[in-house]
């Protein structure tokens, strides 16, 4: 290309950017003057593959150059805009470790795409203080799953260790009041579910297709189905409904015969390259094993027509489901796959890494740990591009449990010192997730288990959390932590409750509620407006104890769990209390109920299961009865509050094919409906629960 040639494409390209008044030739010839003037230092950001580049201004400088460098300037800077008004900002492949930025949040805003518009982002990504770091290289990935794998190999053989080593609603405050919605862990944040209803359809998994049932007038009739293509292997998980879209979840499994070599002593490790196969000699050992991978797969559809769903888009991601969340438009998925185990199989390198959309994650956003042997693999979907990639990472990791707030997600594990239960530690990390743009925030510990799911709360960027400890004997405590926006600690409560564990929690704006127990049920309240200084407020002590705790107004919360002795601990059936929280300083218990024979309900240890709603008035759940003859049934119990009291509204006796972990009460303006795999039952709430139809799903 001639001189003439570049200097006219280079013209091109400049006469197409939009070039701000602020980046005018005439504007920067003055501030080349000013700066020349003042002999200051300028950094001009490059496009991909460019480095900062520092210019200092030397003079004298005769006029043909000075005009040189200032047209070079200006063309530094027209690529610089142009590679900002795409939103691209996009680091050397071949560079040394990202750097940390403290202003995560500003370079998120800058890297997302704001306008709706599915885009391959890439931005740069930080470590997550030094709990989790990013990968350099695929090499170094695999060379920590391998240690991984061979230190698991010799555990398993010659180890002799010891064993054993919000205001949250059920309606979302978007819903409208006349049908209610999935029970969340944090409100704002939808879960995906095996039943929902969207305020007329009732959707439910039933066997390898979703049913779409019309409800008008309480009468039940199946309009469509949505039955996706799947292997024999393959099953649905759960779905969300969104609007004009329902978005499937599906587990897809894939089976192969693996080949590894066993090395005899006549090959030395040295021989071996772990990133190839090698060539078996006489002596080496050939072995062939089944190998079944996993993907989980997003289906995507349009139920603009419930009568006619159609497909818009599939999305798969390597691993075995793990959770999801959807926050607006944008979908969370989560899936986990070990690792370690494939680097058994001699093969080449990068095979391990996983993928989504068939596409292998890049290391550099890959999060490492020393002994990681598992892949937690996070991406983010965009609902009006159902088929694209927003942003991914994974982290390596041995077990890690998930929490989503709001505008935050963190991971956390318990990590046990020295055999030792007054040693377990709490780590944590954190990761921004701003328009479904994923990075790091930084990372903590605290002392002690997090026991319970609603124990862990974000409000505004900042983090609470209540965990459990033990001393060396055993005997437990309690401990409250407050974290700013960048995960530093700044405040805290300890040694609450000695020799209680927590059962259950909530939080509300700055106030946290919990229970205690070892034969008594104290309720505590805890102000956390001050997060440098969080107090006790009270606490009230009941019989039995409560598993599950939601706020039922701004004065009353209410509790389920059991009714015990206070003397021996015996448990003498199901409970559900109604506390006074009007003032802080004096709890107290308007009403409870012991529902006798029923020895245990879902509904504690899967919040989903729970109907609780103040605007209707409703609490329903099913209950496992252990009956006269020793033998145990289900029932579903409907209550509301009124005067005061708990008032039973219905029971109905399950039947033997109720799938009742998975059995779902809701509500559609004036009928009230039960929902499984197998059946949908409607009863009319204007006419004290008569039944109104029936439907055996098919």
């Amino acid at each position: 290309m001639t001189e003439k040639e570049l200097l006219q494409k280079i013209q091109d390209s400049a006469d197409s950017v939009n070039i701000p008044d602020s980046l005018s030739p005439d504007h920067i010839a003055d501030q080349l003057s000013y700066a020349d003037t003042h002999r200051s230092h300028h950094i001009f950001l490059f496009s991909k593959k460019e480095k900062a580049v520092e210019h200092m201004h030397r003079h004298p400088l005769i006029p043909a150059v000075y005009y040189r460098t200032a047209v070079v300037c200006i063309l530094c800077i027209i690529l610089t805009a142009a590679a900002w008004n795409s939103h691209t900002i996009l680091p050397d492949e071949n560079t040394s470790p990202l750097p940390d930025y403290s202003d995560t949040e500003t370079l998120l805003d800058a890297a997302a795409d704001t306008s709706g518009n599915s885009s391959q982002t890439k931005h740069i990504k930080q470590n997550a203080g030094s709990l989790y770091t990013i990968a350099k290289s695929e090499e170094e990935v695999y060379n920590i799953l391998k240690n991984s794998a061979d230190t698991m190999d010799k555990e398993i053989l010659y180890s002799t260790r010891k064993d054993g080593a919000t205001v949250e609603s059920s309606v979302e405050d978007s819903v409208s009041n006349t049908y209610s919605s999935t029970n969340l862990q944090t409100q704002g944040v939808d879960e995906a579910d095996r039943v929902k209803t969207d305020g007329h359809y009732i959707y439910t998994v039933t066997g390898s297709k979703i049913l779409i049932t019309d409800t008008t007038d309480g009468h039940l009739q199946t309009i469509s189905s949505i039955t996706p293509e799947l292997e024999a292997s393959d099953s649905l998980v759960e779905f969300y409904v969104d609007g004009s879209h329902l978005l499937l979840i599906v587990q897809h499994y894939d089976t192969s015969i693996q080949t590894s070599v066993d090395i005899t002593e006549s090959s030395t490790e040295d021989s071996i390259d772990p990133g190839f196969m090698p060539l078996t000699s006489d002596k080496d050992i050939t072995s062939y094993s089944m190998e079944t991978t996993s993907q989980t797969v997003l289906y995507t559809y349009s139920i603009s027509d419930p009568a006619q769903p159609v497909l818009e888009g599939t999305y798969t991601q390597d691993g075995n489901y793990y959770t999801s969340r959807k926050i607006d438009d944008i979908l969370y998925l989560f899936t986990d796959q070990n690792l370690s185990s494939q680097i058994s199989y001699v093969s080449p390198k990068g095979e391990f890494i996983p993928c989504i959309n068939d596409e292998k994650i890049p290391y550099n956003d890959i999060y490492l740990t020393d002994d990681g042997r598992n892949g937690l693999i996070l991406s983010s979907v965009n609902l009006n591009h159902p088929d694209e990639i927003v942003d991914k990472l994974m982290i390596l990791h041995n077990y890690v449990n998930i929490y989503v707030g709001n505008d935050r997600i963190y991971l956390y594990n318990s990590k046990y010192n020295d055999d030792s239960l007054s040693q377990t530690v709490t780590e944590l990390a954190g990761f921004s997730m701003k328009n479904g743009i994923l990075n790091a925030v930084s990372a903590s510990s605290v002392n002690g288990e997090i026991l319970d799911t609603f124990a862990i709360n974000e409000n505004q960027q900042c983090l609470r959390l209540l965990t459990t400890s033990y001393d060396n004997s055993g005997n437990p405590s309690n401990n409250l932590y407050i974290f700013d926006d960048k995960m530093k600690l700044t405040g805290s409560l300890t040694d609450i409750a000695d020799g209680e564990e927590i059962y259950a929690a909530r939080y509300f704006d700055n106030t946290a509620y919990f229970i205690t127990y070892r034969n008594t049920d104290p309720l505590f309240v805890a102000d956390l407006s001050d997060p440098s200084d969080p107090k006790i407020l009270g606490s009230l002590e009941v019989t039995g104890f409560s598993e599950y705790l939601q706020l039922w107004d701004d004065q009353k919360l209410l509790g389920i769990g059991y009714e015990t002795d206070p003397d021996s601990g015996v448990t003498k059936g199901l409970k559900m209390v109604m506390f006074d929280i009007s003032d802080p300083m004096n709890l107290k218990v308007i009403d409870s109920i012991v529902l006798d024979n029923y020895i245990y309900s879902p509904a504690l240890y899967d919040y989903k299961c729970v109907l609780a709603d103040a605007s209707a008035n409703l609490i329903g759940f099913t209950m496992e009865l252990k009956n006269t003859d020793s033998k145990y049934s289900f029932d579903y119990g409907l209550y509301s509050w009124e005067n005061h009291h708990f008032t039973k509204k219905l029971n109905v006796n399950l039947t033997d094919h109720t799938a009742y972990e998975n059995l779902r009460g809701m509500y559609i303006n004036d009928h009230f409906y039960l929902a499984d795999f197998h059946q949908i039952i409607s009863f009319d709430r204007t006419t004290d629960y008569q039944k109104t139809d029936e439907l055996l799903l098919k």
